[in-house]
């Protein structure tokens, strides 16, 4: 996780400011997406232990809140989530945002290198070009 949204006031938080916060709060975590369990691990493996996770049907399009038997002082759910329940009128309701991790931690250096390995060999390839042409 990245930031935290709180969709009544749209205020974003650091992850680590959020669990600062409220990390201690009874809180819960819905999720309907195709692998609701990786949501909830990932919670709990940046530190915070849901009372209580509940997974919903992949798309599902909360016509009605589903929780109402959820008893939290927060409630936390993925972007996906998030879209659908912006028109819902209940406080207890955050987004997280996760950010990128990739498991190949190099792979942006080694694309750098290589842009930049194109981007000398075109300008020697112009620069040559130039030369011979007499410009």
């Amino acid at each position: 996780p990245a930031m935290v949204e709180h969709l009544d006031s749209g205020t974003m938080l650091s992850w680590a400011d959020w669990l600062a916060r409220h990390g201690q709060e009874k809180c819960a975590a819905v999720a309907a997406i195709g692998r609701p369990e990786r949501f909830f691990a990932m919670l709990r493996h940046h530190g915070l232990a849901p009372v209580r996770t509940q997974a919903l049907p992949d798309h599902y399009d909360y016509a009605r809140a589903p929780f109402d038997s959820l008893d939290a002082a927060c409630i936390l759910m993925t972007p996906k989530d998030a879209v659908k329940c912006r028109k819902l009128d209940d406080p207890r309701l955050y987004c997280v945002h996760p950010g990128p991790r990739f498991s190949d931690t190099g792979w942006l250096d080694r694309a750098h290198d290589m842009l930049r390995a194109i981007s000398t060999r075109k300008h020697a390839a112009t620069r040559s070009e130039e030369l011979h042409s007499g410009v």
